[in-house]
C-alpha cells in the first residue's frame, strides 16, 4: 500500500508473466491500517492477494518476538512484520520487500524539517523559546497515527540544534533528559560520558562537506537503516524461514542514487521521493502515489489501553521492572 512496496509490486508484474503473489497486514483501528490501499494496488496489478488483521495475537506474540530478536530491539513494528512473515510463508519462500527506499529516495518527513526550521527561525526569539514549546506541552496526546501534535512536539523539541543533530533527535525513542530520570543512579548517566548522538557522529564527520540533505541520508543509510529496519525485517522473516530480498537496496541504484544532486531527491525541500514516483508514475495508482508518509507503525498506545493493558501492567509494576529482585 505505501509507495516503495506498490513500485516493487508494479515492476515485478511488468516483468513477470503470471500473476504474482502480494502480502499485506493491516489492524482494527483505521488510522492505522493501509489495507484499504493495499487492496487497491493488488486490483489494479490482478496480483494473488492474502491479507490479515493483527489484534488479538498482540500479547502472545511478545515473548516469541524477544526470542527471534536475540538482542534489545525497539521497534513496535517487528509484531505486525512477524505476522506478515508468517502470512507469507505460507504460500512462499522468498518475497520482496521494500526497506531501503527511504533512506534511498528520500522518503523521511524527517528530511523536510530543515526546511520547516528556515521559517521557523524568523519567529521572535521569545516566542520560540518560551510561548510555542509551553503551547505544544499543553497539546492532548494523539492516539491517532503519525499525529501532527507528536510531529509538532518532536520538532519544537529539537528547534534549538542544529539541523544534523535536530535529525538524529527523530531516530531517539527517549531524550537525554528523559533517559537520565529512567536509568538507575547504579547504572549511571550518560554510561561512560557516552550521550546517543555520539553513535552518529562518526557518519556526519565522513560527509560533512555534503549537503545538507546528503547528510542526513548517509546517517539514516549507515545507521538507521542497518541498525534497525534491516534488523527487523531479517529477524522477523528468518523466524519464520522466509527470505526476505531488498531490490532498492541494489548496490549499483544506491551508487547511482548517491551521485544524484539532493534538489532532484527533495522536491523544494518538501516533496519526498519525487524521482521513484515519477519512474513508476504510469505503472502504480495515482492514489498512492500521492500519499503521505505513514510507516508501519502500530496502534500500541491504544492497544495499552486495552488488549495489552494487564500485560503492560503486570511487566512494568513487577519488582524485578524496578531494579528490586
Amino acid at each position: 500500500g505505501g509507495v516503495d512496496s506498490s513500485a516493487i509490486a508494479a515492476l515485478m508484474t511488468h516483468s513477470n508473466k503470471s500473476p504474482i503473489q502480494t502480502f499485506s497486514v493491516g489492524f482494527n483501528e483505521p488510522t492505522y491500517s493501509e489495507l484499504n490501499f493495499a487492496r487497491q494496488m493488488a486490483q489494479h496489478i490482478k496480483s494473488h492477494h492474502h491479507e490479515m488483521i493483527v489484534a488479538a495475537e498482540v500479547v502472545e506474540t511478545l515473548p516469541k518476538l524477544v526470542w527471534h530478536a536475540e538482542e534489545p530491539t525497539a521497534d513496535s513494528s517487528m509484531l505486525p512484520l512477524y505476522h506478515l512473515a508468517r502470512l507469507a510463508r505460507n504460500e512462499v519462500k522468498v518475497v520482496l520487500s521494500g526497506e531501503g527506499g527511504d533512506e534511498v529516495f528520500a522518503g523521511y518527513e524527517t528530511y523536510r524539517a530543515p526546511t520547516v526550521m528556515g521559517f521557523y527561525s524568523r519567529l521572535p526569539l521569545w516566542m520560540r523559546t518560551h510561548v510555542l514549546p509551553r503551547a505544544v506541552d499543553l497539546l492532548p496526546v494523539s492516539s491517532s497515527k503519525v499525529s501532527f501534535e507528536s510531529k509538532l512536539r518532536r520538532f519544537v523539541r529539537g528547534a534549538h540544534l542544529t539541523s544534523q543533530a535536530a535529525h538524529l533527535t527523530w531516530r531517539m525513542i527517549f531524550s537525554e533528559s528523559e533517559k537520565s530520570e529512567l536509568y538507575s543512579p547504579e547504572f549511571g548517566f550518560p554510561p561512560n560520558g557516552h550521550s546517543t548522538s555520539d553513535t552518529f557522529q562518526p557518519f556526519l564527520e565522513r560527509v560533512h562537506d555534503a549537503n545538507l540533505i546528503n547528510q542526513l541520508l548517509y546517517v539514516d543509510l549507515c545507521g538507521y537503516l542497518p541498525n534497525d529496519m534491516l534488523v527487523k525485517a531479517d529477524r522477523m522473516t528468518m523466524a519464520h524461514s522466509l527470505e526476505a530480498r531488498l531490490p532498492l537496496l541494489d548496490h549499483d541504484l544506491v551508487e547511482f542514487m548517491a551521485q544524484v544532486p539532493p534538489k532532484f531527491k527533495l522536491r523544494n525541500g518538501w516533496g519526498l521521493k519525487p524521482l521513484l514516483r515519477g519512474a513508476v508514475k504510469d505503472l502504480v495508482p495515482t492514489p498512492i502515489l500521492r500519499r503521505g508518509k505513514q510507516g508501519f507503525n502500530v496502534p500500541k498506545g491504544l492497544w495499552m489501553q486495552g488488549i495489552m493493558r494487564d500485560f503492560v501492567a503486570a511487566r512494568l509494576l513487577e519488582p524485578s521492572a524496578w531494579g528490586r529482585l
